[in-house]
């Protein structure tokens, strides 16, 4: 898990060296801004699924016949994709109120058993966050609001959406984020932040499995949590 850390710890301490620089804000009077924010996600539903995999016998070897190597199943990354797009209006000098429509992608996990052959499912969340913006200092911010997600846990087929057993599930959550401003000029500006998704526990599945030399298995529903922390790197517009 540290080398996770290794990425967003070196983008953190490449926007502090950039502070000595390019963090003075320049006085505006416009009051409307507009971000748009890519970066990575950690944790997620992932594990989760490769334990219930692991639980119900989806966890086999199996030689991988490109590489001569072995692929030992659940095979799954605890690291994901986030995209975002929000919008704030400054009420005072120090706080804004906004909206934030944000996705994380989270991968797949995929399965192998021998007696029940492939099982593959990818998870993703899409929230809509009502947010709260306040400046602790000219270059770093705070960020907090109440979450609606949309979580979705779809089971695949050689890299195919299947028909069936496509989940989708509300829940809701909290919002928290901190933001360091790397520059800050009269119409664009420039932010690296974390942020942490608190959702409530949701139901996914059943999902099936079937293989030609057997008869289908089931993975039955269960419980699954969506919350995931971001790294993500913040280019913003002043309307």
């Amino acid at each position: 898990m540290k080398k996770h850390w290794k990425l967003p710890t070196v983008i953190l301490m490449l926007g502090c060296m950039m502070l000595t620089t390019s963090a003075q804000e320049i006085k505006s009077n416009k009051k409307l801004k507009i971000e748009f924010g890519m970066g990575l996600n950690f944790s997620g539903p992932q594990q989760q699924m490769g334990d219930l995999m692991k639980k119900y016998g989806y966890d086999d070897t199996q030689k991988n016949w490109f590489s001569k190597d072995y692929d030992y199943y659940p095979i799954y990354y605890n690291t994901g994709t986030n995209i975002h797009i929000s919008f704030c209006y400054r009420l005072a000098q120090k706080s804004k109120i906004g909206m934030m429509f944000n996705k994380s992608n989270f991968g797949e996990v995929s399965g192998y058993s021998s007696d029940y052959g492939y099982l593959d499912v990818r998870f993703k969340n899409v929230s809509v966050i009502p947010l709260y913006t306040y400046d602790l200092k000219e270059y770093l911010e705070i960020q907090v609001g109440p979450g609606l997600m949309i979580n979705s846990g779809n089971k695949y087929i050689t890299g195919s959406p299947a028909t069936n057993e496509q989940y989708s599930n509300f829940s809701l959550g909290l919002f928290t984020g901190l933001n360091l401003k790397i520059w800050d000029r009269s119409v664009t500006f420039g932010k690296i932040g974390m942020d942490y998704l608190l959702t409530a526990d949701c139901k996914m599945g059943p999902y099936t499995s079937e293989a030609f030399w057997s008869k289908s298995h089931i993975l039955p529903e269960s419980t699954f949590n969506f919350s995931h922390l971001n790294f993500v790197f913040v280019f913003g517009f002043k309307l």
